[in-house]
């Protein structure tokens, strides 16, 4: 039910980050995490996002405590899957998403810290 687990994302990303950790190791991959710590990082940084203007902010660092995880998970899929498609490349749609997307960052960014008077 991927909808009820990204509206209640707070409530499953330890379990999600302990199943992880649990497949690595049972697939004797090096790469180890720590589902506790990123669990409670990534919680944090996203209940951050209710501070007032620009603090809010902060919240976009979250992403970080997702990237060690996200490895672990293409590790283990290179191990148990080698075959599989890895869809490491961008295409033209993807580009075009990234560069919109990230002019409107921008445009939010700019707002948030440089408001109008």
């Amino acid at each position: 039910m991927p909808f009820w687990r990204a509206f209640f994302a707070i409530v499953f990303c330890y379990p999600l980050f302990k199943r992880v950790q649990a497949t690595a190791e049972a697939q004797r991959i090096q790469r180890s995490i720590a589902a506790g710590p990123l669990a409670a990082g990534w919680i944090l940084l996203t209940i951050l996002a209710r501070l007032p203007d620009p603090y809010w902010l902060v919240t976009f660092l979250a992403v970080g405590f997702l990237l060690p995880v996200q490895a672990a998970v293409n590790e283990i899929n290179l191990v148990t899957s080698p075959k599989h498609d890895p869809n490491s490349t961008f295409t033209g749609w993807n580009i075009v998403a990234v560069v919109v997307g990230g002019l409107f960052f921008a445009l939010v960014l700019m707002g948030t810290l440089f408001p109008s008077k």
